[in-house]
Order: structure tokens, then sequence, then C-alpha cells
């Protein structure tokens, strides 16, 4: 679909935006769903884990035009923080719409598309 509109405005990598959010373990386990592993044989990997150990979610956006800052998830006192409506939406107007706004500041429009 990218492609088609692509090849009808080859500008239409101006004004898209993507964004992505990833959970990380701060205690350096590598998340599996964030991680691949390629190659030619059956790898043998053994997966440590820790129970209830500290997490973050880091959030960013980004185009051809820039990258909006990172945004992390997480709660004082708290381990980690799951991505809610409510807190979700807080940072859209608060971190992503500003800073798109200047990114954008001579674009007509854009497409925003969300993990």
């Amino acid at each position: 679909m990218l492609l088609h509109h692509y090849e009808a405005d080859p500008a239409i990598l101006e004004w898209l935006w993507f964004s992505y959010e990833a959970l990380f373990h701060l205690y350096g386990c590598v998340n599996q769903h964030n991680a691949r592993f390629l190659g030619t044989g059956n790898p043998v990997n053994i997966r440590e884990h820790q129970k209830n150990s500290p997490k973050l979610v880091v959030w960013c956006a980004m185009s051809s035009l820039g990258f909006i800052r990172s945004c992390f998830f997480k709660k004082e006192n708290e381990d980690a923080t799951t991505v809610t409506g409510v807190n979700y939406h807080h940072m859209l107007q608060n971190i992503f719409v500003p800073s798109w706004h200047k990114c954008m500041a001579f674009k007509d429009e854009a497409i925003f598309q969300q993990d």
C-alpha cells in the first residue's frame, strides 16, 4: 500500500510518521520480543528471567523530518508502568503533538502510524 502511494507521490515520506514502544528490563536481560536470532543451525538459547525485575517502557516517533524525543513510561517508586489509554493520551498531548508541530511547521498534512 505504501509503495503505491510512494509511486504516486514520493514526497509522502516527508509527512509519514512512525511510532514504536519497547519494554526494557533494567537488570540487563534482553526482552526476547524485541530481539531476533538468525542462523543456519538450531540455536540453544538459555533465557534467564528474574521475577518481578524493574522494567521501563520507552516510546518514540520518527520520520524523514526528524525524531520526537523518547518518552519513558515509569512511575516513581514502581517498577514499570503499563501503557494505558490515559497515560498514552497524556503523552500524545504533552510530548508528541508540541514536538510534531515544530517539525511539521511548513507541512499541511501528515500520516501518523502508531505501533
